[in-house]
């Protein structure tokens, strides 16, 4: 059965991805140089950032103009050494890099990924600054997309606490935002037509409106424009992963579930497994009743984070239809004690566990956990209701 579009759940990786993981193509740069930057950003992928390092200083040095090789350099310095280590390489400016690039980039670095509006500004100065230079603005759009999501996000929970007006005037906020960053990104690929990051951030941005729309038909729409900008984003950039993971969960919603797991197959194999990538194969293959190779994803990507209760939750189902009652209900108490302050995750269990319990007839437990999700307001309470009222009337008369 296909879900409402505001209430799909977005699985795929979100804005904010390194936007250097574009290879610049560009007039006058050698295939040598294009070759060396692949090259780096394997060995980051793979956690050779000592190597990727090395690469990129050679890149950075003999193409000091080349934004994108400075962009990939800061992130691999931040993530192998410090923020600090980062900026310093542009104090003072280092040879052919212009200072006022130099502060920007060494600004940059010294900022934290949530400082969202102090990273617009800074971006939007850049943008205006290097007004030839479309990754600033891709940039930029990234960051406008992550700011329109937490708006988004306020606006659902002012709409469930029946703010109706703060809501509607959060939508429109959203709504705005993306049409600022829709404009942007056409100026992006007026810069650059081959740009495959401003493909991927244009079906981020159809993905988003897809999430907001008010009827199946618009969603669908949306997530057809989706699918062809990430197709034509992999077209540029095969070996891109974000837009592997972004097209595979389109096609997940749109049912495809063995062209969704092609997609998360090759993307597995674009770099050390990944989280992300492993817990939607799992998803793709259980809605193809594949169980058994989802039963395999759910464990993998646990073994990459042991305590995430929802993929053991996920996990627990596998195994439930699978007719292994007792391994689901381990796996769901153990979901439980790692469940933290999420009481809509920790009602989902609650209402799995009753469920089990009362299969394996152990009707005293199924009752408690009803009861506990009935307590914590989950959303299946009317179900949980009517299972607790039948066990009273009919099983514990047996």
């Amino acid at each position: 059965m296909r879900l409402r579009p505001a209430a799909f759940v977005l699985l795929a990786a979100c804005a904010g991805m390194p936007t250097s993981h574009y290879v610049p193509q560009g007039e006058g740069l050698p295939s040598s140089a294009r070759r060396s930057y692949r090259k780096a950003l394997s060995a980051a992928r793979h956690g050779d950032l000592a190597r990727a390092r090395r690469i990129l200083d050679g890149l950075c040095t003999h193409h000091p103009l080349r934004l994108a090789f400075h962009l990939e350099r800061l992130r691999v310095v931040k993530q192998a050494e410090s923020a600090e280590a980062a900026a310093h390489l542009y104090e003072p400016p280092p040879p052919g890099v212009d200072p006022e690039r130099a502060r920007i980039l060494a600004s940059l670095a010294r900022l934290q990924d949530d400082r969202l509006q102090e990273r617009r500004e800074l971006l939007q100065f850049a943008a205006s600054y290097e007004a030839r230079e479309a990754l600033w603005l891709v940039g930029l759009s990234e960051v406008d997309l992550r700011i329109a999501d937490r708006v988004a996000a306020r606006g659902r929970l002012e709409r469930d606490l029946g703010q109706v007006d703060r809501a509607a005037a959060s939508l429109a906020e959203a709504l705005s935002i993306f049409a600022r960053v829709h404009k942007h990104l056409r100026a992006v690929l007026e810069l650059d037509s081959e740009l495959a990051e401003a493909y991927l951030a244009l079906g981020i941005l159809a993905t988003r409106r897809a999430d907001l729309a008010t009827s199946f038909d618009a969603a669908d729409d949306w997530r057809r424009r989706a699918e062809e900008h990430y197709r034509q984003a992999l077209s540029l950039d095969p070996r891109s992963l974000p837009g592997r993971i972004n097209l595979a969960e389109n096609l997940l919603y749109f049912e495809m579930y063995d062209d969704a797991i092609q997609e998360l197959r090759l993307a597995a194999d674009l770099a050390p497994p990944q989280i992300l990538v492993w817990r939607n194969l799992g998803l793709a293959y259980y809605k193809a009743g594949r169980l058994r190779d989802a039963e395999k994803s759910y464990r993998t990507a646990l073994s990459l984070q042991p305590h995430n209760a929802a993929i053991r939750v996920a996990l627990a189902d596998c195994l439930r239809r699978q007719q292994d009652a007792d391994e689901a209900s381990a796996e769901l108490l153990r979901a439980r004690e790692d469940v933290g302050d999420d009481d809509a995750l920790r009602a989902v269990i609650a209402f799995k566990l009753g469920a089990l319990y009362e299969h394996t007839k152990q009707y005293k437990q199924a009752v408690e956990q009803y009861e506990r999700h009935i307590e914590l307001g989950g959303e299946y309470t009317a179900k949980a209701r009517s299972r607790v009222r039948t066990i009273y009337d009919y099983a514990f008369e047996e």
